[in-house]
């Protein structure tokens, strides 16, 4: 498996600052997807700002998605949901190299090309599993 950017390590790190409906036990695709946005710098929250995607947004589809309270724990375990994602983000890259590093841009791609909420709400704003493909070959 590619090695994770630090940019990847610290949106995972983010997204556990995350919870939905009180779930502290693992981490879902809504909040890696606000992990994401919360590396300003990096290309999958520059393509999510190009959407209109910020965390009012995320928070308005997902009015279950809190703060994790600061004793959860730092790192989570991920979901089936987000174990797919990265999965099939790392299945992508290896098609491509076996050198280059699993970036942001890769999750975002992974999130879009399961099939689940996130990635239906994605392509509804305009997310494109495409346009990122072209973007980062």
């Amino acid at each position: 498996h590619p090695e994770p950017t630090p940019g990847v390590k610290r949106a995972i790190l983010a997204a556990n600052r995350w919870q939905r409906g009180g779930a502290v036990e693992s981490m879902g695709p809504v909040e890696l997807l606000l992990g994401l946005l919360d590396e300003p710098e990096c290309r999958a929250a520059g393509i999510l700002a190009q959407a209109g995607i910020d965390a009012r947004e995320i928070r308005q589809q997902w009015p279950d998605v809190e703060s994790a309270p600061p004793h959860a724990t730092p790192e989570r375990p991920w979901s089936d949901e987000v174990r797919n994602s990265v999965a099939l983000a790392q299945s992508w890259l290896a098609e491509y190299s076996d050198t280059i590093p699993l970036a942001t841009e890769h999750l975002l791609l992974g999130l879009l090309q399961a099939e689940n909420d996130v990635a239906r709400w994605l392509e509804h704003c305009g997310v494109e599993t495409s346009a990122i493909e072209t973007s980062i070959c």
